[in-house]
């Protein structure tokens, strides 16, 4: 039930972000050459993923006594996060529909995880080598 309050009290926040983003021109931008279908999405809303984050983050704060292991998920997703808010920006800058290669996405993606994972084995719970993900021969 609390859920469903916290969806029906986050949509105004998240129609008031697609109007700011709207006025800011952050909006996607579709190749010129791609077929018809895709010239439809022409001006969508870019980083709409800063609410679904940013929301998610505030309605978990809110509702719930957070552990440790809740605060290092949420990192988790923030982090994440932080990639596709970086993949659009560079997209909307340079006025194309590209943003970071898949290739140094993937990169940063990887270096997020490993990140992460270390960061879990440190402060949250030490993990056996075989969960980190490391083979030992």
């Amino acid at each position: 039930m609390t859920i469903g309050w916290i969806f029906l009290a986050t949509l105004p926040c998240y129609w008031g972000l697609i109007v700011v983003l709207r006025v800011l021109k952050g909006v996607q931008r579709i190749y010129e050459l791609s077929p018809a279908q895709h010239q439809g999405k022409s001006g969508t809303v870019s980083m709409g993923g800063i609410g679904i984050v940013c929301l998610t983050i505030l309605a978990s704060v809110a509702t719930r006594q957070l552990v440790p292991t809740d605060i290092f998920l949420l990192a988790v997703l923030a982090g994440f996060g932080i990639v596709g808010f970086m993949d659009d920006v560079m997209s909307i800058r340079r006025r194309k529909n590209l943003g970071l290669t898949a290739s140094y996405k993937f990169l940063i993606q990887l270096g997020v995880s490993v990140v992460m994972v270390l960061a879990f084995h440190t402060w949250i719970r030490a993990l056996p080598v075989w969960q980190l993900g490391w083979r030992i021969s």
